[in-house]
């Protein structure tokens, strides 16, 4: 059963990245040509200011999510509903604060336009996104239940139909209007369709959530507290790590530069997006492994997990670091490249979130938030500074490079051994190290033999030229990792997986 509900929601939620990845890649060409690049960088520096904005839900709703598992398995209603209850009210004081970070953060909205956008449209788009985001914590909020009950591909349906309908009517405003408030209000409509039709499944599916008023009890109110205030320093890390970059590179860089930034960046971060999906899908079941399996079956769990996300990370990557540049030409019609170094750590960055894929998803399954907290947020400032001191040597490549040493810090070597040896499995770190270290040689052989591989195509039409290179090096980089892991007991299950038909669509779907 957990099997099957993983893949449901794993394939539910590829099929879902698929389609808004389509459209957002369509809506980022048209916004270009009828905004210009200038907008576009706005748009990418407006993009990670809003994840300012996702902070006000101060990790409650990950916490609350850990601890729904055992009510759900044991069926118990009465909690269930008590945790709903505190949700609602939790989420009516983050309200307030979702109010006072939006005018905080309006001067320095301002100060970085530097004019690209008129004042009074980039306000409005400003305020009318910061309420969209909102609106998707509250329908993150109604979902909970549903992603903690491993159903979350009941839903999935819904946000590929909106997803298809809002980008449509977008591009269409763009091609008709070229106004940036109104590609923008049709974001927020569709956003809060999404939110009403979404509560009344989640009310169909558990209609006893609307009635029971039931209090929950101080002791699971301080867990979920304890929880969240160390969910709010990663939060907080995680915005500094992940999402600063573009607003360095405006303020230092300027708008174009930011524009052709951007782009770049869409690219490897919807890989990413997308291949998390696939992995993302097991968190919840992996929770409900974790409460009823040993400690040595979900460590065996842990290494399979870690495999699988290593080699469809690591596939991404090299296509991503390769082919990056042919896919700009494709999509813009024209060269806005960057440089060869920064195109090169944005693709060992995405490795590096497929390596870390393992060590996260169980922490996170598992709610180990606490331990870390203080280290990851050392590791965000880190980034910060170095950031602003290597993009004064080396520009974008300087901003990447800090990024990439940080990440090699925390997700490789302190995130492995706090989860493995420290909290929760209690064992020698070697045997994780090893195979880790064995994907980092497959992904080096991968892109060295890959670039050279790519010198003998020489097909003249671009499209075929992609699609022939891009499947050539997906299959010879699958290669090269059954290569690097032939024989080692995690290649074997996954294997042993599909020649058990285990992951066969008819049996997936059989109930």
């Amino acid at each position: 059963m957990r099997l099957r509900k993983s893949l449901l929601n794993t394939f539910a939620g590829i099929f879902a990245q698929l389609v808004v990845l389509v459209f957002s890649f369509l809506s980022r060409k048209v916004f270009m040509n009828t905004l210009g690049i200038e907008a576009l960088g706005i748009h990418g520096f407006l993009s990670n200011i809003i994840s300012w904005l996702s902070l006000a839900d101060l990790g409650i709703g990950n916490a609350v999510c850990y601890a729904l598992y055992e009510p759900l398995e044991k069926k118990n209603k009465k909690v269930l509903c008590s945790f709903n209850n505190f949700l609602k009210k939790i989420y009516g004081y983050i309200c307030i604060v979702y109010i006072i970070i939006i005018i905080t953060l309006i001067p320095f909205v301002l100060y970085s336009n530097k004019n690209v956008i008129e004042t009074s449209v980039i306000i409005s788009v400003f305020i009318a996104w910061a309420f969209n985001q909102l609106v998707v914590l509250y329908i993150y909020y109604n979902t909970i239940i549903l992603i903690a009950d491993q159903k979350a591909y009941k839903i999935k349906w819904l946000t590929i139909l909106i997803s298809l309908l809002m980008s449509t009517s977008q591009i269409l405003i763009l091609l008709k209007f070229q106004n940036y408030f109104l590609y923008t209000a049709a974001m927020l409509i569709f956003t809060f369709i999404q939110f009403f039709l979404q509560k009344i499944i989640v009310d169909k599916e558990y209609p006893y959530l609307r009635h029971d008023k039931s209090i929950l009890d101080e002791e699971n109110r301080n867990k979920i507290f304890e929880k969240t205030r160390a969910l709010l320093l990663h939060g907080i890390a995680d915005f500094i790590l992940n999402s600063t970059d573009n607003i360095i590179v405006l303020n230092l860089l300027g708008a174009k530069i930011s524009g052709i930034f951007t782009s770049y960046q869409l690219i490897f971060h919807t890989l990413e997006k997308f291949l998390t999906q696939i992995v993302s899908g097991t968190v919840s079941s992996v929770g409900n492994y974790l409460v009823t399996e040993t400690k040595e079956k979900s460590y065996g769990m842990f290494l399979n997990i870690s495999l699988l996300s290593n080699i469809i990370f690591a596939i991404c990557a090299v296509c991503g670091g390769l082919l990056a540049n042919q896919f700009i030409v494709i999509w813009y019609g024209k060269a806005l490249f960057l440089d060869k170094l920064s195109v090169l750590l944005l693709s060992i960055n995405v490795f590096i979130m497929g390596l870390r894929c393992g060590p996260q998803i169980f922490r996170n399954a598992a709610a180990l938030y606490e331990k870390d907290k203080y280290i990851r947020f050392a590791f965000a400032f880190s980034n910060l500074i170095l950031s602003l001191v290597f993009s004064g040597l080396l520009g974008i490549s300087g901003i990447l490079l800090a990024t990439t040493l940080n990440l090699i810090g925390e997700e490789l070597l302190i995130l492995p051994l706090m989860i493995i040896r420290n909290q929760l499995f209690k064992r020698s770190i070697h045997e994780y190290y090893f195979n880790l270290l064995r994907s980092v040689l497959a992904y080096m052989v991968s892109m060295f033999t890959g670039y050279h591989i790519l010198n003998f195509i020489t097909i003249r039409n671009r499209i075929g030229n992609f699609i022939i290179s891009g499947s050539i090096l997906v299959i010879w980089t699958f290669l090269i990792f059954i290569l690097f892991h032939t024989k080692t007991k995690e290649l074997n299950y996954l294997f042993s997986l599909v020649a058990r038909g285990q992951i066969k669509l008819k049996g997936i779907f059989k109930k």
